[in-house]
């Protein structure tokens, strides 16, 4: 894969007023707004920044409609890791209670008349230790699965949309903004210009 053109000087410049100080060749955004700065070269800065807006509006269009998406999914994702969870942990105490029952009829079979006892030597065995251990693990994953690495990564993910689509319409409207200012100045100087043009000076 070529390695990505370097950006021309005035393209940077204009990144670094819009506070991109380290394009990111991989980011989407970053790419639409070098794609919009490198299209309106030449062209008067109100007019770039008329097009810098579209970009701004496609983009926050798009990731709210994402980060809508992402929340609504997200309960689902909560609902059904507690489904998996809870059916994880109920299995692991099966099994735990399965291998326990087995040694306690071990131990009776050997000879053992009493079933506290039988009991207890059933959970100094290592391999019923292991799976009480790991039956309790996935009984307390069950309980917090606001704390389930899959449940982290969707409301993450939903959060990063979220902020994402904020801080593109927060742009969007400073650089609305902007071109009022701009647009401003502008009929200033055309109407200085023509003044000054039937003043002949």
């Amino acid at each position: 894969m070529n390695a990505p053109a370097p950006l021309e000087p005035d393209v940077l410049a204009f990144l670094r007023e819009l506070e991109i100080h380290d394009p990111d060749p991989n980011d989407p955004l970053h790419l639409r707004i070098v794609g919009s700065l490198r299209r309106t070269r030449g062209m008067e800065r109100g007019e770039r920044l008329a097009a810098l807006q579209w970009v701004f509006i496609a983009f926050a269009e798009e990731i709210s409609d994402e980060a809508a998406d992402a929340e609504s999914e997200f309960p689902k994702v909560v609902a059904l890791r507690k489904i998996e969870l809870g059916e994880a942990a109920h299995e692991a105490r099966a099994k735990h209670q399965q291998l326990r029952n087995a040694e306690i009829v071990k131990a009776r079979d050997a000879g053992e008349k009493n079933a506290e006892v039988a009991a207890m030597r059933a959970d100094l065995v290592r391999e019923v230790r292991e799976a009480g251990r790991e039956a309790t693990a996935a009984e307390l994953r069950a309980k917090e699965v606001e704390a389930d690495d899959q449940v982290i990564d969707a409301r993450r993910r939903w959060k990063i949309l979220d902020a994402q689509a904020g801080i593109a319409r927060s742009k969007m409207w400073s650089i609305k903004e902007e071109i009022k200012v701009w647009s401003s100045l502008n009929a200033n100087r055309r109407a200085a210009d023509q003044l000054h043009a039937r003043q002949g000076v």
